[in-house]
C-alpha cells in the first residue's frame, strides 16, 4: 500500500474504535425516557451505527495488512459492503413499518438513515468490482477514502442524535 493512504487508514481505525466507545455512552443515557416508538427507532439507529463503525474499523485494518493483493481486498470489502446493505435494510424495515403506520409525517426524516449508508455501500461495491476486474495495486484503497469520509459523516451524525435524544428533557 502507498504510504500516503496508510496514515489515513491508521487514523480511521483509531477514530472508529474511539467513536464506538462514544456510541456505548450515548446508549446509556436514560433510554427509558423515550416513548416506545422512539425507543425502537433509537435501538435501530444504534444497531445501524454500530454496524457501520465495525465496518469502518475492520476495513481500515484490512487496508493496513501488508502484501494483500487488490483482488483479495476487493473481494473482502465487497462481502462487507453486501453484508452492510443487508444489515441496514434488516435493521430499519420494522422501524419504517412502525413509523409509516404511527407517524407517517416523520417518515421522510428517517430516509437518510437508510439511503446514506446504502449509497456509500453501493459506491464502495462499485470500486471493489472495478478493483477485482482491473487490479491496480492501490486503486481500491485510494478510492475508498471518500466512502470512509461519507460513512464517518453518517455515524457521527447518528451518534450525535443518540446523545441528544438521551439528554433531552421529557415532555
Amino acid at each position: 500500500m502507498v504510504a500516503d493512504v496508510s496514515g489515513f487508514y491508521t487514523a480511521s481505525a483509531g477514530a472508529a474504535a474511539a467513536l464506538l466507545g462514544l456510541l456505548f455512552v450515548a446508549m446509556q443515557i436514560q433510554p427509558d425516557r423515550l416513548p416506545p416508538a422512539f425507543r425502537q427507532r433509537r435501538q435501530a439507529l444504534a444497531q445501524s451505527t454500530f454496524s457501520i463503525y465495525t465496518h469502518l474499523f475492520l476495513t481500515a485494518l484490512l487496508f493496513l495488512i501488508p502484501g494483500l493483493s487488490s483482488q483479495t481486498q476487493g473481494w473482502v470489502v465487497l462481502a462487507g459492503a453486501v453484508l452492510g446493505i443487508y444489515r441496514t435494510v434488516r435493521t430499519w424495515t420494522p422501524v419504517w413499518k412502525a413509523f409509516a403506520r404511527d407517524a407517517p409525517e416523520r417518515l421522510w426524516q428517517m430516509v437518510w438513515v437508510l439511503v446514506g449508508p446504502i449509497a456509500m455501500y453501493v459506491l464502495i461495491s462499485y470500486f471493489c468490482v472495478e478493483s477485482i476486474a482491473t487490479p491496480a495495486p492501490t486503486q481500491l484503497a485510494l478510492e475508498a477514502t471518500g466512502v470512509f469520509v461519507g460513512l464517518f459523516f453518517v455515524v457521527i451524525r447518528n451518534t450525535w442524535n443518540l446523545l441528544m435524544e438521551g439528554a433531552a428533557s421529557p415532555d
